[in-house]
């Protein structure tokens, strides 16, 4: 198969097997294929936001450090071919067309013989396959892993042997596999502590905390709780923080960028403590985190007009993202516009709450479908949560839309726009390809 009839098929293997949370499948591939994890050091990383972000410094920092780093991620914002993706000191690559479709086209056919009993694995089963089979054969120093969704049943899991687990936020989501509390999601998620390996997460609630530290006490794990970041200070060209009496800056904006730091911060500190001395491991990790970029969080996209673009899609990254608008654009100076669009499982109602009273004017798109919510039913809904006017923008040009209401001031504020709800919609601001 070339490149576009792999992605055809992987199309329509999402059609017939979706979302099957489970390790048997894996299990049966990674086997066929003699588990291609056992040849690399890896870095597990669940949670509920900021996977991403800790992902990015954490790869930055170890190419700091000389060293070829493996990434998968999901989902992708504009090409099928970041979630796999090989970076060094000297290069950043995604895999490439020809690779996608090597690897894609030897898997479907060994599917017919690794189940030759039934059963077929998910799409994201087959595309984490992939991801462990590239890195193995290009011989990466890491792979950061990070999950699909959840933890413990996570196609990820199934890994035999990992270096280490990092938890960011965990929050409420994806209740209907993960469970309908707090309390269940985290048991969820700290099921990857499988085996004794170095665990680190960002400070929790109490009760989290408490669930991954006794993960971690089960198999014996080294455990690093991360303190919190003090001394924050956001502007529109950098973040700064302290943290370990330790001063660092990011070019990744938003007050949430130093608690996704600190967990690759600790991290780093484990995976390179026997490489080097402690003030080259600064210099090493500083270095990292401001060279770290990672699109679609917070992001300014353009600076005339000021547009503004932040994947939130969920209430607890809705919360980070509004904290963001309040810091870096007050009311006093800027006249704020918020283009809105959800996939139709989230829940509106939560994230209403968040984004009462921040707006001048809102509006809403589509975000891609099948799962988008059509902007006139999102309109509808919020405004019966916000008692305000919202307006879908039915055509969902979004860069229509703001040129069309960028320079009709209503006072002396600079205007500043907010996309947001979903990264699906970063192909609608920006277009072209990630960095």
């Amino acid at each position: 198969m070339n490149y576009k009839e792999c992605l055809e098929y992987i199309d329509d293997v999402t059609k017939k097997y979706g979302i099957s949370p489970g390790l048997d499948n894996m299990n049966i591939m990674l086997d066929y294929y003699k588990r291609p994890e056992k040849k690399l050091s890896i870095v597990h990383l669940s949670g509920t936001n900021g996977k991403g972000s800790t992902a990015a410094y954490l790869a930055s920092i170890l190419k700091a450090a000389g060293f070829t780093v493996g990434r998968y991620i999901s989902p992708y914002i504009l090409d099928y071919r970041e979630k796999i993706i090989i970076e060094s000191s000297v290069e950043k690559r995604y895999i490439t067309e020809d690779e996608v479709s090597k690897y894609i086209s030897e898997i479907k056919e060994d599917i017919k013989y690794a189940f030759c009993n039934g059963g077929h694995p998910t799409p994201f089963e087959i595309e984490t396959v992939m991801a462990l089979r590239m890195f193995a054969d290009n011989k990466t120093d890491y792979v950061i892993l990070e999950c699909g969704m959840g933890g413990e049943l996570d196609a990820t899991n199934a890994i035999c042997g990992k270096e280490m687990c990092i938890f960011t936020s965990i929050s409420l989501e994806h209740t209907r596999f993960l469970g309908n509390t707090l309390e269940e999601i985290a048991h969820n998620k700290a099921g990857i502590i499988n085996c004794k390996c170095n665990v680190v997460s960002v400070n929790q609630r109490d009760s989290v905390n408490d669930i991954i530290s006794t993960c971690a006490s089960k198999y014996n794990c080294k455990y690093v709780k991360c303190d919190e970041p003090v001394n924050i200070k956001l502007s529109l060209e950098k973040t700064s923080f302290d943290y370990c009496d330790r001063k660092y800056e990011t070019m990744l904006h938003a007050y949430y960028q130093p608690y996704n730091a600190v967990a690759a911060i600790e991290a780093a500190k484990i995976l390179l403590s026997d490489k080097m001395n402690e003030e080259e491991k600064y210099d090493t990790i500083s270095k990292g985190i401001m060279k770290a970029y990672w699109p679609g969080r917070f992001e300014i996209v353009s600076k005339n007009p000021c547009v503004v673009f932040d994947g939130a899609h969920n209430p607890a990254g809705i919360e980070a993202f509004v904290s963001g608008v309040w810091l870096l654009y007050p009311e006093n100076e800027y006249r704020r516009i918020g283009i809105i669009g959800v996939f139709a499982d989230k829940n509106i109602e939560k994230m209403a709450d968040y984004i009462k009273n921040i707006f001048d004017e809102l509006y809403t798109v589509t975000a891609k479908k099948p799962r988008g919510m059509d902007a006139d039913a999102l309109a509808e809904r919020l405004e019966a949560y916000l008692w305000k006017k919202v307006t879908p923008c039915m055509d969902n040009d979004i860069i229509s839309l703001i040129n069309d209401v960028s320079g009709k001031k209503k006072d002396d504020r600079s205007e500043a726009f907010f996309v947001f709800g979903s990264l699906s919609l970063y192909e609608l601001v920006k277009g072209g390809k990630v960095e």
